[in-house]
């Protein structure tokens, strides 16, 4: 169906959300076999429209944001919602998104915490920021269930802010995952040597788990973790060096030959 220029703007607006809800005639022609995401059409349409269309588009996008946010979708329908959103860039949407935020009216409904993952999802994609403050109140809102969205909040106010937020965020193995699915994005704005850097810091301050899932995701990149410090020594060498020299806290000189691989030389991710 090419609805560009040939719908008005109510038939538009009826089309996006049955399209986005995958309910009836709207959604008939979704293609399950290939994968076919609902807000594919509508963006492609969005792309090619001429500027009378993209300007009813945008504001038939608009009035479904705000409807969403006083009369909560489905997730998955949401979802659709919010991935238009974002990929047609549409940074007019920032305003409903943080009037369904701050008036925490999705929480209303039986899925409102994950609306409420998604919206404030869609407005990172946008470039809203937030506060510090903000972060760390949506933290003790959603955090347990969505720190990665939390640490990507916190990570647009302070890479350091972040990472200090981690122990905390990330008790289990699952949780870090849902962080390191931002650390690509971290890769490119900031260099691997800088995360690298972050992650020594924090790493001995995680869950034994935690911990684990941080440096396998090094690892995998050739750039293994330590802790803060740099060096790792074998546990038992270093007994017998205090032994030696006579009871010291730590030796005073280490052979190149006693240590391990330094480990502080990276590839690129």
């Amino acid at each position: 169906m090419n609805a560009s220029g040939k719908m008005t703007y109510n038939e538009l607006k009826t089309w996006l959300r049955d399209r986005l809800q995958m309910r009836g005639v709207a959604a008939a022609d979704v293609s399950m076999l290939r994968d076919e995401a609902p807000y594919e059409q509508p963006l492609t349409l969005w792309k090619s429209g001429g500027d009378e269309f993209r300007n009813d588009f945008k504001r038939a996008v608009l009035d479904l944001v705000s409807e969403a946010g006083t009369q909560p979708w489905e997730p998955e329908s949401f979802n659709e919602l919010s991935r238009l959103v974002e990929e047609a860039d549409l940074w007019e949407a920032t305003r409903p998104l943080e009037e369904a935020i701050h008036s925490q009216r999705l929480f209303e409904g039986s899925h409102g915490a994950q609306l409420h993952m998604l919206v404030l999802r869609t407005l990172l994609a946008l470039g809203w920021a937030g506060t510090p403050d903000f972060w760390h109140s949506e933290k003790n809102l959603i955090g347990s269930q969505w720190p990665g969205v939390i640490f990507q909040g916190l990570a647009r106010q302070d890479i350091g802010l972040a990472f200090g937020s981690l122990p905390e965020l990330a008790t289990k193995r699952q949780a870090v995952r849902q962080v390191l699915d931002y650390f690509p994005i971290l890769v490119r704005d900031l260099g691997i040597s800088t995360l690298h850097k972050h992650s020594c810091d924090i790493v001995g301050k995680l869950s034994p788990e935690a911990a684990q899932a941080l440096r396998d995701w090094f690892r995998l990149r050739n750039c293994p973790l330590l802790a803060a410090g740099g060096i790792r020594v074998n546990g038992g060498l270093r007994s017998a060096l205090v032994k030696t020299l006579g009871g010291d806290s730590e030796p005073r000189f280490l052979s190149p030959m006693l240590l391990g691989a330094s480990e502080t030389a990276c590839a690129p991710a």
